[in-house]
């Protein structure tokens, strides 16, 4: 992260600013309840896409950056900052794992450099406090500076009915960063299709990982390429379609090390029953009844098979999951470090 932050708030925050590329799951999984909870502040959400915030009184502003910010809003902190109460930057990836990473895509490279690498040259200095996802984002960041605080997600636990109903249809929801993880399940859900006649398989894929599972030896009567939406679209397209058996895999390098568990809020919104790759991120909130298998073929192809032939394994499976995200509602609190005194816990 570069230089040492400043120390804290420097004056009373009377007005909250979120600059957001928005809207994204970021803002929803970890600041959209919190920023709910302040109480005798306003808060402001801007897109990136906007510009300065040159219309919004400086004095008692405290900024939050979610991720990404733009040269333009840069200039206007570093014009302002004795007049701000202090800024944050919440960050939920290690962008320096993925821009490393081969698999990535180079115009997703472009964009983590253009608007969260590259600004952090010039953001470091303003920063009062950076806000990571998860203990491992938090440790790898601590090394290079201070004020760095752990805020977990903060989600709304989504409750969606369980769904009997055949043909089944077993699904991947992955962002185009998960190169590996296509890869990885073609020949799973493959064998998987030519296994279950009546199994239907949807996967969410643009560009190369899209062109991956149109080579892969599925039944094309019963794959579904849903190409890689705006967050908007996303959910109103999860409210309209149900899933039945979700695969959720995690192949180990840097970037996944540091990711939560959030997949778990688009499993529970989805109705489905998950199968999670064995891995440190979804032991986090792990319930009995779920099922965390090794990144074998052997081992998915067993899962896949157990969650098709049984409802009662399927529900149990979904009944769990929605349980892990309970806990994990449970677990976070809707504080804001640096934030903390504007901030109210719901009553218990």
């Amino acid at each position: 992260m570069g230089a040492a932050l400043r120390p804290g708030p420097r004056k009373k925050i009377e007005t909250v600013l979120v600059l957001s590329q928005h809207p994204n799951p970021s803002f929803s999984y970890y600041l959209e309840k919190r920023l709910g909870a302040l109480r005798s502040v306003r808060v402001v959400i801007r897109s990136i896409n906007d510009g300065a915030p040159s219309d919004i009184e400086p004095d008692g502003l405290f900024v939050v950056v979610c991720r990404y910010v733009r040269p333009e809003q840069i200039r206007w902190l570093r014009g302002n900052i004795d007049r701000l109460s202090g800024i944050s930057l919440f960050l939920d990836d290690d962008m320096a794992a993925i821009v490393t990473s081969p698999d990535v895509s180079v115009r997703y490279k472009f964009k983590l450099l253009l608007f969260g690498i590259f600004p952090l040259l010039r953001l470091n200095p303003l920063l009062d406090f950076v806000w990571a996802s998860t203990e491992p984002l938090a440790t790898s960041l601590k090394t290079r500076s201070s004020n760095v605080f752990l805020l977990p997600p903060a989600p709304d636990e989504e409750i969606v009915s369980f769904k009997q109903a055949r043909p089944l249809t077993m699904a991947y929801h992955a962002t185009g960063v998960h190169v590996v993880e296509h890869k990885f399940l073609v020949p799973i859900v493959e064998a998987a299709m030519a296994r279950h006649g009546d199994l239907h398989f949807e996967v969410v894929a643009s560009g190369r990982n899209a062109a991956v599972w149109r080579r892969a030896r599925i039944d094309a009567r019963r794959l579904h390429i849903l190409p890689e939406l705006t967050w908007a679209d996303y959910l109103h397209y999860c409210g309209m379609f149900k899933v039945d058996i979700a695969l959720v895999p995690l192949l180990p390098n840097q970037a996944n090390a540091c990711r939560a568990d959030t997949k778990r809020i688009d499993v529970c919104r989805s109705g489905a029953a998950a199968i999670f790759s064995e891995t440190e991120v979804f032991d986090r909130n792990r319930q009995h009844g779920e099922i965390h298998v090794k990144n074998t073929f052997e081992c998915w192809i067993a899962a896949i098979d157990e969650l098709v032939a049984s409802s009662e394994k399927r529900r149990t499976a979904a009944v769990a999951t929605r349980c892990s995200l309970q806990q994990m509602v449970a677990r976070s609190s809707l504080t804001l470090p640096g934030l903390s005194p504007l901030s109210r816990e719901p009553t218990k």
